[in-house]
């Protein structure tokens, strides 16, 4: 019809037809097309975004299990203020010791559970950056308190033995109070190591400030020196049951409840064995909020 090709469409009719051919394509395979965002571009990149409601570490074992030692402590300091107070009516200095080793003991577990409300034992990629800064901030100061309570509590029990023994030579006492108050000396030493470790102390709790932490090696080697605390738990709990089974001024049954109460420190020397053991973890913290509570558990 005409002599000459049709001329070409302009670039206007060109970009008409191809927007009409991919919405009928996307019509047909029913495609949705979404617009472009920088947040949705990043969702897409990394997956959706996480939520944190619901996550903490309230239902996680080192929780409940802390928390139901630390009411038999409650019960057992009642016991021994009403001894004190209503039968005996005279102050020890291992009663105040006692008293001061609780007193350590509910700061370090109020420290544990703000730690928990933060998400102390729930994987860290459930966590936001802040939550898993608090949750490992106040489990390190939980960590702090509690090697010295444990270190504390050894010379309350000392204290108590000396006095409920009576008669001691010279020896057994300069041997009881050497083994606690070392006991509390490398507790001290212990404390000193994991604040030094990082480089600027922050970092410890938050691993994106810039520095190092050369001293999580040294921890590990010191580390090793937690398994005298259990040797002095061992030696604490079994000492009682050899002078307790001789001292004819108490009953039996009060014996047996004297030996059966100090023989409870076995159970913290096994602790600190798998404590010990546990330490090799907090070279690599690949999830620390998680790695962390691992320890806790076995240190409270």
């Amino acid at each position: 019809m005409y002599p000459f090709p049709a001329p070409p469409p302009s670039r206007l009719e060109f970009f008409t037809i191809a927007a009409r051919g991919v919405s009928h394509l996307q019509q047909d395979l029913q495609i949705e097309v979404l617009p472009w965002s920088p947040v949705l571009d990043m969702q897409r990149t990394v997956g959706p975004p996480m939520t944190t409601e619901g996550y903490d570490g309230f239902h996680r074992p080192f929780f409940i299990v802390c928390w139901i030692e630390f009411i038999v402590a409650i019960l057992l300091l009642c016991a021994r203020c009403y001894t004190a107070f209503r039968i005996v009516h005279r102050i020890t200095v291992d009663f105040y010791l006692a008293v001061g080793t609780f007193i350590l003991g509910v700061g370090s577990m109020s420290m544990l559970t703000v730690a928990a409300a933060y998400g102390l034992g729930v994987t860290m990629a459930l966590l936001s950056h802040n939550q898993r800064q608090s949750a490992l901030m106040y489990g390190w100061i939980n960590q702090f308190i509690a090697l010295f309570a444990i270190g504390v509590g050894k010379l309350a029990i000392v204290s108590f033995l000396t006095r409920v023994q009576g008669y001691q030579t010279r020896f057994r006492a300069i041997a009881l109070w050497t083994l606690a108050a070392s006991n509390l000396l490398v507790n001290i030493i212990t404390v000193i190591l994991i604040i030094v470790q990082c480089s600027p102390v922050e970092r410890l709790w938050d691993a994106q400030i810039l520095g190092q932490c050369p001293g999580r090696i040294r921890i590990k080697i010191f580390g090793y020196f937690q398994a005298y605390s259990a040797f002095v738990d061992f030696a604490l709990a079994l000492y009682p049951i050899l002078i307790f089974s001789r001292v004819q001024a108490f009953s039996i049954p009060t014996r047996i409840g004297l030996c059966v109460l100090m023989g409870c420190g076995l159970a913290a020397g096994a602790c600190a064995i798998v404590k010990t053991v546990k330490l090799t973890l907090l070279i690599r913290l690949r999830d620390p909020t998680r790695t962390l509570a691992d320890v806790i558990l076995w240190n409270e």
